[in-house]
């Protein structure tokens, strides 16, 4: 059955192909769609929502107005998946505080928690062979050095589990830890906070561990963390992780960082790597400064800086539009003076070993080698601690630290509500043309609907006029009737006055 409502007075027109208008449902209808709009404006009237900063009060406030319709609509008129789509959209807006989150993502093993570890100089994030970051993991500052751990709920593990493959790594795994016998005992748990410490780490995150499946996210808070001023960093699962479920949930994050740093290794960037880039820069907004890609483990070619040369070049090429009608412009606004800014190599794994050199002599003995086959293929020489600050200058993470600084640390909080309003006027934009687009369906089956009545209505407009062709029929055989009832009356009264007249003749 097709409902058409009138968002103004209440009113339905609904229409059943299967059977005739019947006016008692049609009555009933509009008496639940009435109910429905009053409801609505009963239902929002008082709604106000706490924003993480003043100037965001308007958005969140108006957010949680709409959310609370949509879940109204949902409920009355059964409309789920696009609609559930949007109020888990705004929910997420809701959450939003007010911190400034840099997001690093790429595929799996392109060296985010490397990089990650060379910036905090810090061996937090592991870094072992098999893909390690299945939850997403924040770094922030505190007064405090803890961890603290946050598990799937019920209706997330059950997401996540529907989005695994059958035949995927993650189930083997999952059964060779024997993961669900331990699954009741953290699957809803409230979280845990901790005091940080790498061990602790590693068995809520490590992949040798079982109970790294179950765990939703990580924050590390340190007082060591080299910002104060609300910044957030974000170790994200990989993009082309093999649980769909969690691949999703770093698109997400994508789309609501307020910086993203795209790692990416610098020998391999084909044509994933180039498609996963400009959706990062279609979902930043319209904003591709806000984006930054990191080449990763350029330390490992012949001739690192001649090579990245060469590469970067070719990243330039096809990370800005040629001409006019590059169909790459729809996706991103990079342009060749921006791209050269924000291209940079980097290699984490190189900046961390010789933070570990400088604070542990003992301690970088695992990447001894690599350093001493990097000092000889830069410098010719196999003295590690005489080219240790050449070796950091080569590494370039001081240069993604001075980049944050430069072009971010400083005007963090009115990035943070730039970013909110953005991602408001998108959101709002998307509900807005749904509903426009459903009204204009509405549109099209209304005249549909009185296209498909046009023949029973000439067939009444023709009955109709039969109808008054019948009745003057009718009456005109009523006045003849009429007409000859008195003629007949007449007669009646002149052979009356015939028959008395003879009577009278015989008795004289």
């Amino acid at each position: 059955m097709t409902k058409l409502f009138c968002k103004e007075c209440g009113s339905i027109i609904s229409k059943d192909n299967s059977k005739e208008y019947d006016i008692n449902l049609l009555e009933n209808m509009q008496k639940e769609c009435k109910e429905y709009a009053k409801d609505t404006q009963d239902s929002i009237k008082n709604i106000t929502f706490a924003s993480p900063l003043p100037s965001l009060e308007n958005e969140f406030s108006k957010f949680a107005k709409i959310k609370k319709l949509l879940e109204i609509y949902k409920n009355k008129l059964q409309e789920n998946e696009i609609i559930n789509y949007h109020i888990d959209e705004i929910t997420k807006f809701l959450q939003r505080d007010n911190t400034f989150q840099i997001a690093f993502v790429g595929l799996i093993k392109a060296g985010k928690s490397t990089l990650i570890n060379a910036m905090l100089k810090q061996n937090y994030a592991s870094m072992k062979v098999e893909p390690e970051t299945a939850a997403l993991t924040k770094f922030q500052y505190g007064e405090k050095d803890v961890l603290t751990i946050r598990f799937y709920n019920e209706n997330e593990w059950a997401k996540l589990w529907d989005s695994v493959d059958e035949n995927s790594k993650f189930k083997t795994q999952y059964n060779k830890h024997n993961a669900d016998s331990i699954k009741s005992q953290y699957i809803g748990n409230a979280e845990l906070t901790l005091p940080l410490n790498k061990n602790e780490l590693e068995k809520y995150t490590s992949s040798q561990s079982a109970l790294h499946f179950f765990v939703k996210e990580v924050v590390v808070t340190s007082k060591d963390f080299p910002y104060q001023k609300n910044v957030v960093f974000v170790d994200t699962p990989g993009l082309d992780d093999v649980v769909a479920y969690r691949s999703k949930i770093t698109e997400d994050y994508i789309n609501s960082a307020n910086v993203v740093l795209v790692c990416v290794e610098s020998s391999k960037i084909g044509n994933t790597e180039y498609t996963n880039i400009l959706r990062i820069f279609e979902n930043t907004g319209g904003k591709p400064e806000k984006v930054y890609i990191l080449g990763t483990k350029y330390e490992r070619e012949n001739n690192p800086e001649k090579t990245w040369e060469i590469q970067k070049a070719e990243w330039m090429k096809n990370l800005t539009p040629q001409d006019s009608n590059d169909n790459i412009k729809n996706y991103t606004s990079y342009t060749k003076e921006l791209a050269n800014k924000n291209i940079i190599p980097v290699c984490g794994y190189v900046a961390l070993a010789c933070e570990m050199f400088k604070n542990d002599k003992n301690e970088y003995g695992t990447y001894k080698h690599e350093l001493e086959h990097l000092c000889f293929k830069l410098f010719r020489s196999l003295d590690i601690e005489s080219n240790l600050q050449k070796l950091l200058d080569f590494s370039n993470v001081e240069m993604i630290h001075k980049r944050i600084k430069e072009d971010i640390y400083d005007k963090v909080e009115s990035d943070i509500i730039n970013d909110a309003k953005n991602r408001f006027k998108r959101l709002y934009k998307e509900i807005k043309e749904y509903f426009s687009s459903k009204l204009e369906n509405i549109k099209g089956i209304y005249i549909a609907s009185k296209e498909d009545i046009k023949p029973q209505q000439e067939m009444i407009e023709t009955l109709k006029n039969e109808l008054e062709n019948i009745e003057n029929d009718k009456k005109k055989l009523e006045s003849a009737l009429n007409d000859f009832e008195n003629e007949l009356k007449g007669l009646q009264q002149n052979l009356d006055r015939q028959i008395n007249s003879i009577i009278s003749e015989i008795k004289e």
